[in-house]
Protein backbone atom coordinates (compact mmCIF):
# COMPACT_ATOMS: atom_id res chain seq x y z
CA UNK A 1 0.00 0.00 0.00
CA UNK A 2 2.56 2.51 0.55
CA UNK A 3 4.65 1.47 -2.11
CA UNK A 4 1.43 2.20 -4.66
CA UNK A 5 0.76 5.55 -3.13
CA UNK A 6 4.19 6.32 -3.26
CA UNK A 7 4.41 5.77 -6.72
CA UNK A 8 1.66 8.27 -7.46
CA UNK A 9 3.40 10.62 -6.14
CA UNK A 10 2.21 11.26 -2.31
CA UNK A 11 4.52 11.50 -0.26
CA UNK A 12 4.67 9.98 3.63
CA UNK A 13 6.28 10.91 7.02
CA UNK A 14 6.79 7.70 9.53
CA UNK A 15 4.89 8.46 12.55
CA UNK A 16 5.52 5.50 14.19
CA UNK A 17 7.48 2.17 14.60
CA UNK A 18 5.40 -0.28 16.51
CA UNK A 19 3.22 -3.17 14.53
CA UNK A 20 5.00 -2.37 11.65
CA UNK A 21 4.95 1.43 11.51
CA UNK A 22 2.63 4.35 10.36
CA UNK A 23 2.71 6.80 7.56
CA UNK A 24 1.21 10.02 7.29
CA UNK A 25 0.43 11.92 4.73
CA UNK A 26 -1.13 13.29 1.90
CA UNK A 27 -5.28 11.66 0.84
CA UNK A 28 -5.24 10.78 -2.87
CA UNK A 29 -8.87 10.76 -2.54
CA UNK A 30 -10.38 14.04 -0.61
CA UNK A 31 -6.74 15.91 -0.54
CA UNK A 32 -6.48 16.42 2.85
CA UNK A 33 -2.49 17.45 3.54
CA UNK A 34 -1.75 14.72 6.65
CA UNK A 35 -5.06 12.98 7.51
CA UNK A 36 -4.26 9.75 5.53
CA UNK A 37 -2.33 7.14 7.27
CA UNK A 38 -1.11 4.12 6.11
CA UNK A 39 0.00 0.41 8.17
CA UNK A 40 2.17 -1.18 5.36
CA UNK A 41 2.59 -4.61 7.30
CA UNK A 42 -1.19 -5.22 8.17
CA UNK A 43 -2.79 -7.64 5.80
CA UNK A 44 -0.89 -8.71 2.80
CA UNK A 45 -0.76 -5.41 0.52
CA UNK A 46 -1.02 -3.12 3.89
CA UNK A 47 -3.74 -0.89 5.23
CA UNK A 48 -4.79 2.58 5.04
CA UNK A 49 -7.45 5.06 6.33
CA UNK A 50 -8.00 8.93 6.11
CA UNK A 51 -9.60 10.41 8.94
CA UNK A 52 -11.29 13.42 7.43
CA UNK A 53 -13.04 11.52 4.49
CA UNK A 54 -13.46 8.54 5.61
CA UNK A 55 -11.74 6.05 2.75
CA UNK A 56 -10.32 2.72 4.05
CA UNK A 57 -8.86 -0.17 2.37
CA UNK A 58 -6.07 -2.11 1.45
CA UNK A 59 -3.32 -2.17 -2.06
CA UNK A 60 -6.37 -4.12 -3.94
CA UNK A 61 -9.38 -1.52 -2.94
CA UNK A 62 -6.85 1.80 -3.25
CA UNK A 63 -6.15 0.41 -7.09
CA UNK A 64 -9.90 -0.15 -7.81
CA UNK A 65 -11.00 3.19 -6.48
CA UNK A 66 -8.01 5.34 -7.94
CA UNK A 67 -6.74 3.57 -10.79
CA UNK A 68 -10.35 1.99 -11.99
CA UNK A 69 -8.89 -0.96 -12.23
CA UNK A 70 -11.30 -4.41 -11.66
CA UNK A 71 -10.74 -6.73 -8.95
CA UNK A 72 -9.06 -9.41 -11.15
CA UNK A 73 -6.91 -6.50 -12.87
CA UNK A 74 -6.14 -5.01 -9.22
CA UNK A 75 -4.88 -9.05 -7.73
CA UNK A 76 -3.00 -9.62 -11.04
CA UNK A 77 -1.38 -6.13 -10.60
CA UNK A 78 -0.32 -7.17 -7.22
CA UNK A 79 0.44 -10.85 -8.05
CA UNK A 80 -2.08 -11.86 -5.96
CA UNK A 81 -4.47 -15.31 -6.16
CA UNK A 82 -7.99 -14.49 -5.07
CA UNK A 83 -11.04 -16.71 -6.52
CA UNK A 84 -13.76 -14.69 -8.30
CA UNK A 85 -16.94 -15.69 -6.40
CA UNK A 86 -20.05 -15.11 -8.76
CA UNK A 87 -23.07 -13.79 -7.10
CA UNK A 88 -21.84 -14.06 -3.86
CA UNK A 89 -24.16 -12.56 -1.33
CA UNK A 90 -22.55 -9.83 0.89
CA UNK A 91 -21.09 -10.47 4.31
CA UNK A 92 -23.38 -9.35 7.15
CA UNK A 93 -21.92 -6.62 9.35
CA UNK A 94 -19.93 -7.51 12.23
CA UNK A 95 -20.67 -6.44 15.49
CA UNK A 96 -18.81 -3.78 17.58
CA UNK A 97 -16.44 -5.71 19.29
CA UNK A 98 -14.63 -3.35 21.83
CA UNK A 99 -10.59 -4.01 22.17
CA UNK A 100 -9.33 -4.64 25.79
CA UNK A 101 -6.52 -2.33 27.25
CA UNK A 102 -3.37 -3.73 29.22
CA UNK A 103 -1.87 -1.60 31.86
CA UNK A 104 1.59 -1.18 31.20
CA UNK A 105 4.18 -3.10 33.07
CA UNK A 106 4.32 -2.06 36.69
CA UNK A 107 8.28 -0.67 35.83
CA UNK A 108 6.36 1.52 33.60
CA UNK A 109 4.29 2.28 36.07
CA UNK A 110 6.50 3.21 38.81
CA UNK A 111 8.71 5.52 36.76
CA UNK A 112 5.58 7.31 35.11
CA UNK A 113 4.53 7.94 38.93
CA UNK A 114 7.71 9.42 39.80
CA UNK A 115 7.79 11.54 36.36
CA UNK A 116 4.09 13.01 37.21
CA UNK A 117 4.70 13.53 40.50
CA UNK A 118 7.56 16.00 40.04
CA UNK A 119 5.61 17.41 37.10
CA UNK A 120 3.19 18.45 39.23
CA UNK A 121 5.67 19.95 41.34
CA UNK A 122 6.40 22.05 38.83
CA UNK A 123 3.09 23.13 37.75
CA UNK A 124 2.04 25.19 40.45
CA UNK A 125 5.42 27.41 39.78
CA UNK A 126 4.46 28.46 36.34
CA UNK A 127 1.33 30.57 37.35
CA UNK A 128 0.94 31.17 33.51
CA UNK A 129 0.12 27.72 33.09
CA UNK A 130 -2.66 27.69 36.01
CA UNK A 131 -3.72 31.37 34.37
CA UNK A 132 -4.31 29.49 31.38
CA UNK A 133 -6.39 26.37 33.04
CA UNK A 134 -8.58 28.48 34.73
CA UNK A 135 -9.44 31.24 32.10
CA UNK A 136 -9.58 29.30 28.77
CA UNK A 137 -10.35 25.50 29.95
CA UNK A 138 -12.68 26.21 33.10
CA UNK A 139 -10.80 24.31 35.29
CA UNK A 140 -10.52 24.96 39.18
CA UNK A 141 -7.47 24.39 41.54
CA UNK A 142 -9.98 21.18 42.97
CA UNK A 143 -10.39 19.91 39.99
CA UNK A 144 -6.45 20.30 38.50
CA UNK A 145 -5.11 18.72 41.84
CA UNK A 146 -7.75 15.96 41.66
CA UNK A 147 -6.86 14.97 37.89
CA UNK A 148 -3.59 14.96 38.94
CA UNK A 149 -2.14 17.43 36.05
CA UNK A 150 1.14 18.65 35.81
CA UNK A 151 3.86 20.15 33.30
CA UNK A 152 6.95 18.81 32.20
CA UNK A 153 9.50 22.32 31.98
CA UNK A 154 12.41 20.54 29.78
CA UNK A 155 12.53 17.78 26.99
CA UNK A 156 13.08 14.37 29.00
CA UNK A 157 15.03 11.32 26.83
CA UNK A 158 15.11 7.96 28.38
CA UNK A 159 16.34 4.84 27.70
CA UNK A 160 13.44 2.76 27.34
CA UNK A 161 14.58 -0.20 28.95
CA UNK A 162 14.87 2.02 31.83
CA UNK A 163 10.98 2.46 31.92
CA UNK A 164 10.77 -1.42 31.08
CA UNK A 165 9.98 -0.89 27.19
CA UNK A 166 11.60 -3.03 24.23
CA UNK A 167 14.17 -2.09 22.48
CA UNK A 168 13.31 -0.70 19.12
CA UNK A 169 15.57 0.89 16.02
CA UNK A 170 15.12 3.65 14.38
CA UNK A 171 14.41 3.19 10.40
CA UNK A 172 16.34 6.84 9.75
CA UNK A 173 19.06 6.62 12.47
CA UNK A 174 19.39 2.91 12.85
CA UNK A 175 20.01 3.19 16.20
CA UNK A 176 18.24 2.51 19.52
CA UNK A 177 15.27 4.37 19.86
CA UNK A 178 15.44 6.45 22.94
CA UNK A 179 11.86 7.10 25.19
CA UNK A 180 10.50 10.95 24.73
CA UNK A 181 8.69 13.36 26.94
CA UNK A 182 8.63 16.77 25.41
CA UNK A 183 7.91 19.98 27.47
CA UNK A 184 4.34 20.44 28.02
CA UNK A 185 1.50 20.17 30.37
CA UNK A 186 0.83 16.73 31.54
CA UNK A 187 -1.99 14.70 31.36
CA UNK A 188 -2.38 11.47 33.83
CA UNK A 189 -4.94 8.64 33.38
CA UNK A 190 -4.62 6.97 36.85
CA UNK A 191 -6.21 3.61 37.52
CA UNK A 192 -6.90 3.15 41.19
CA UNK A 193 -4.34 6.09 41.50
CA UNK A 194 -1.99 3.54 39.48
CA UNK A 195 -1.20 6.06 36.82
CA UNK A 196 -1.56 4.22 33.21
CA UNK A 197 -1.05 6.80 30.40
CA UNK A 198 1.18 9.93 30.08
CA UNK A 199 -0.15 12.71 27.70
CA UNK A 200 1.30 16.19 27.24
CA UNK A 201 0.20 18.74 25.51
CA UNK A 202 2.61 20.96 24.08
CA UNK A 203 2.75 24.33 24.16
CA UNK A 204 1.93 26.50 20.84
CA UNK A 205 6.08 27.46 19.91
CA UNK A 206 6.60 23.85 19.88
CA UNK A 207 4.11 23.29 17.51
CA UNK A 208 5.30 24.88 14.12
CA UNK A 209 3.08 22.96 11.33
CA UNK A 210 0.96 20.37 10.31
CA UNK A 211 3.93 17.98 10.74
CA UNK A 212 3.81 18.59 14.67
CA UNK A 213 1.19 16.62 16.51
CA UNK A 214 -0.50 18.99 19.77
CA UNK A 215 -0.71 15.77 21.72
CA UNK A 216 2.10 12.67 22.44
CA UNK A 217 1.31 9.74 24.15
CA UNK A 218 3.99 8.95 26.16
CA UNK A 219 5.21 5.83 24.78
CA UNK A 220 4.06 2.49 26.72
CA UNK A 221 0.89 4.39 28.07
CA UNK A 222 -2.54 2.45 27.87
CA UNK A 223 -4.77 2.94 25.41
CA UNK A 224 -8.13 3.26 26.94
CA UNK A 225 -10.51 5.89 27.16
CA UNK A 226 -10.52 8.20 30.35
CA UNK A 227 -13.64 7.40 32.29
CA UNK A 228 -14.73 9.86 34.65
CA UNK A 229 -17.23 8.17 37.31
CA UNK A 230 -20.33 10.14 37.96
CA UNK A 231 -24.40 9.73 37.69
CA UNK A 232 -24.12 6.02 36.38
CA UNK A 233 -27.58 6.95 34.47
CA UNK A 234 -26.33 9.06 31.74
CA UNK A 235 -22.99 9.08 30.12
CA UNK A 236 -21.48 12.17 28.06
CA UNK A 237 -18.48 11.48 25.45
CA UNK A 238 -16.25 14.00 24.37
CA UNK A 239 -12.94 13.71 22.85
CA UNK A 240 -10.40 16.15 25.00
CA UNK A 241 -9.15 14.75 28.15
CA UNK A 242 -9.38 18.46 29.19
CA UNK A 243 -13.05 18.93 28.59
CA UNK A 244 -14.04 15.92 30.35
CA UNK A 245 -12.21 16.82 32.94
CA UNK A 246 -14.05 20.59 32.83
CA UNK A 247 -17.55 18.55 32.40
CA UNK A 248 -16.89 16.48 35.26
CA UNK A 249 -16.24 19.66 37.33
CA UNK A 250 -19.41 21.09 36.13
CA UNK A 251 -21.74 18.65 35.78
CA UNK A 252 -20.55 15.33 36.89
CA UNK A 253 -23.66 14.58 39.51
CA UNK A 254 -25.89 14.38 35.92
CA UNK A 255 -23.28 11.61 33.90
CA UNK A 256 -20.44 9.99 33.88
CA UNK A 257 -18.04 11.27 31.29
CA UNK A 258 -15.66 9.22 28.82
CA UNK A 259 -12.91 10.90 26.75
CA UNK A 260 -11.85 9.50 23.89
CA UNK A 261 -9.02 11.17 23.35
CA UNK A 262 -9.70 11.68 19.28
CA UNK A 263 -13.04 11.61 17.12
CA UNK A 264 -11.56 8.25 15.51
CA UNK A 265 -10.87 6.17 19.05
CA UNK A 266 -13.59 3.69 19.67
CA UNK A 267 -14.58 2.87 22.96
CA UNK A 268 -12.84 -0.10 24.75
CA UNK A 269 -14.27 -2.99 26.84
CA UNK A 270 -14.39 -0.86 30.24
CA UNK A 271 -16.20 2.05 28.46
CA UNK A 272 -18.45 -0.13 26.24
CA UNK A 273 -19.43 -1.46 29.35
CA UNK A 274 -20.63 1.72 30.64
CA UNK A 275 -22.05 3.22 27.91
CA UNK A 276 -24.31 0.24 27.62
CA UNK A 277 -26.06 0.42 30.38
CA UNK A 278 -26.46 3.78 30.68
CA UNK A 279 -29.91 5.28 29.81
CA UNK A 280 -29.00 8.39 27.97
CA UNK A 281 -25.60 8.94 26.05
CA UNK A 282 -24.55 12.74 24.88
CA UNK A 283 -22.29 12.44 22.04
CA UNK A 284 -20.21 15.42 22.18
CA UNK A 285 -17.05 14.68 19.90
CA UNK A 286 -15.41 17.76 18.42
CA UNK A 287 -17.39 19.67 15.99
CA UNK A 288 -15.20 19.85 12.57
CA UNK A 289 -15.61 17.27 9.94
CA UNK A 290 -14.12 14.02 11.44
CA UNK A 291 -16.40 14.66 14.74
CA UNK A 292 -19.27 14.53 12.68
CA UNK A 293 -18.32 11.06 10.80
CA UNK A 294 -17.36 9.68 13.46
CA UNK A 295 -20.30 10.56 15.71
CA UNK A 296 -22.98 9.75 12.99
CA UNK A 297 -21.44 6.44 11.32
CA UNK A 298 -20.65 4.74 14.53
CA UNK A 299 -22.25 6.09 17.52
CA UNK A 300 -25.97 5.77 16.16
CA UNK A 301 -25.27 2.58 14.91
CA UNK A 302 -23.54 0.89 18.06
CA UNK A 303 -25.66 2.58 20.89
CA UNK A 304 -29.70 3.39 19.86
CA UNK A 305 -29.96 5.52 23.18
CA UNK A 306 -27.43 7.96 21.79
CA UNK A 307 -28.17 11.46 20.82
CA UNK A 308 -25.52 14.13 19.30
CA UNK A 309 -25.33 16.86 21.29
CA UNK A 310 -23.12 19.58 19.46
CA UNK A 311 -21.89 22.20 21.63
CA UNK A 312 -22.68 25.64 21.70
CA UNK A 313 -20.76 28.56 20.23
CA UNK A 314 -17.47 26.71 19.79
CA UNK A 315 -16.67 22.94 18.31
CA UNK A 316 -15.73 21.67 21.95
CA UNK A 317 -16.92 22.58 25.90
CA UNK A 318 -13.18 24.48 26.23
CA UNK A 319 -14.14 26.58 22.92
CA UNK A 320 -18.00 27.15 24.60
CA UNK A 321 -17.23 28.47 27.92
CA UNK A 322 -15.61 30.99 26.43
CA UNK A 323 -18.70 32.20 24.84
CA UNK A 324 -20.43 32.25 28.59
CA UNK A 325 -22.41 28.92 28.18
CA UNK A 326 -23.17 27.09 31.13
CA UNK A 327 -21.70 23.50 31.07
CA UNK A 328 -24.64 22.87 33.58
CA UNK A 329 -27.40 24.08 31.86
CA UNK A 330 -25.78 22.68 28.22
CA UNK A 331 -25.69 19.31 29.80
CA UNK A 332 -28.94 19.61 31.50
CA UNK A 333 -30.49 20.32 28.11
CA UNK A 334 -29.33 17.75 26.61
CA UNK A 335 -30.25 15.06 29.09
CA UNK A 336 -33.81 16.74 28.58
CA UNK A 337 -34.05 17.43 32.63
CA UNK A 338 -36.90 18.80 34.29
CA UNK A 339 -37.23 22.54 34.57
CA UNK A 340 -38.07 23.69 38.15
CA UNK A 341 -41.68 25.69 37.89
CA UNK A 342 -42.09 29.34 39.48
CA UNK A 343 -43.62 30.59 42.74
CA UNK A 344 -44.53 33.43 43.99
CA UNK A 345 -42.89 33.94 47.45
CA UNK A 346 -40.44 36.46 47.84
CA UNK A 347 -37.33 36.12 49.54
CA UNK A 348 -35.08 40.13 50.65
CA UNK A 349 -31.42 40.39 50.96
CA UNK A 350 -30.31 38.34 48.14
CA UNK A 351 -26.61 38.22 46.38
CA UNK A 352 -26.64 38.09 42.35
CA UNK A 353 -24.71 35.46 41.03
CA UNK A 354 -22.73 36.52 37.07
CA UNK A 355 -21.45 32.87 35.55
CA UNK A 356 -21.24 31.67 39.18
CA UNK A 357 -19.85 34.31 40.83
CA UNK A 358 -21.25 36.63 43.11
CA UNK A 359 -21.31 39.96 41.47
CA UNK A 360 -20.58 43.39 42.34
CA UNK A 361 -20.79 44.55 39.19
CA UNK A 362 -24.68 44.47 38.64
CA UNK A 363 -27.32 47.09 38.12
CA UNK A 364 -30.86 46.50 36.89
CA UNK A 365 -32.03 47.39 33.76
CA UNK A 366 -35.30 47.56 31.22
CA UNK A 367 -35.66 44.74 28.94
CA UNK A 368 -38.57 43.55 26.82
CA UNK A 369 -40.86 45.81 29.42
CA UNK A 370 -39.34 43.85 32.45
CA UNK A 371 -36.54 44.71 34.78
CA UNK A 372 -33.67 42.35 34.98
CA UNK A 373 -29.96 42.36 36.41
CA UNK A 374 -27.56 43.40 33.89
CA UNK A 375 -23.86 42.81 34.68
CA UNK A 376 -21.32 46.26 33.66
CA UNK A 377 -18.17 44.20 34.48
CA UNK A 378 -18.93 41.99 30.83
CA UNK A 379 -21.88 44.27 29.83
CA UNK A 380 -24.31 41.46 29.38
CA UNK A 381 -27.67 40.04 30.97
CA UNK A 382 -26.73 37.94 33.73
CA UNK A 383 -28.31 34.09 32.73
CA UNK A 384 -26.68 31.66 34.18
CA UNK A 385 -29.21 29.39 36.38
CA UNK A 386 -28.28 26.76 38.93
CA UNK A 387 -29.88 23.75 39.80
CA UNK A 388 -32.69 24.78 42.14
CA UNK A 389 -32.79 22.17 45.28
CA UNK A 390 -36.44 22.57 45.84
CA UNK A 391 -37.20 22.38 42.72
CA UNK A 392 -38.68 26.03 42.06
CA UNK A 393 -37.64 29.32 40.83
CA UNK A 394 -39.17 31.92 42.83
CA UNK A 395 -40.35 35.14 40.75
CA UNK A 396 -40.79 39.05 41.41
CA UNK A 397 -40.72 42.16 39.80
CA UNK A 398 -36.69 41.39 38.86
CA UNK A 399 -37.39 38.33 37.44
CA UNK A 400 -37.25 34.39 38.52
CA UNK A 401 -34.72 33.74 41.03
CA UNK A 402 -33.04 30.75 43.01
CA UNK A 403 -32.74 31.00 46.80
CA UNK A 404 -30.37 28.96 48.56
CA UNK A 405 -31.27 27.57 51.73
CA UNK A 406 -29.15 28.31 54.22
CA UNK A 407 -27.69 31.50 52.62
CA UNK A 408 -28.75 34.65 50.87
CA UNK A 409 -26.85 33.60 47.77
CA UNK A 410 -29.23 33.58 44.10
CA UNK A 411 -28.82 33.44 40.76
CA UNK A 412 -31.03 35.88 38.30
CA UNK A 413 -32.52 34.64 34.90
CA UNK A 414 -32.85 37.54 32.43
CA UNK A 415 -36.67 37.07 31.00
CA UNK A 416 -35.27 38.26 27.61
CA UNK A 417 -32.55 35.63 27.81
CA UNK A 418 -34.47 32.55 29.26
CA UNK A 419 -37.41 32.83 26.94
CA UNK A 420 -41.05 32.96 26.81
CA UNK A 421 -43.48 34.22 29.24
CA UNK A 422 -42.76 35.22 32.37
CA UNK A 423 -44.11 31.37 33.63
CA UNK A 424 -41.42 29.82 31.21
CA UNK A 425 -39.08 29.05 34.59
Amino acid sequence: MLELTQQDGFIFDRQAGTNGGEHAGPCPFCGGEDRFRIWPEETETGRAWCRSCGWAGDGIQYLIDYHKMSFKDACNELSLDRPIKINQQPAAPKAFQPRTVSAPCSLWQQKAGAFLKYTQGCLFERPEILKWLHEARGLNDETIKAAGLGYNPEVVWREREQWGLEPEISQKTNKPKKLWIPVGLVIPYQVNDIVTRLRIRRPDADVVDSKDSRYIIVSGSAAGAMILKGNSKACVVVESELDGLLIAQDAGDLAQVIALGNAQSKPDTTAHEILTGAAQILCSLDSDQAGIKASWAFWNKTYPQVKRWPCVGGKDPGEMILTGISIRMWAEAGLNLPRPQPATEQEDNLIPLCLGVACNSAEYRQADGMTCLWCNRINRPVVELQECPKKYWRKDSNGYRLPDEGSSRVIFACHSQTGGTNESR
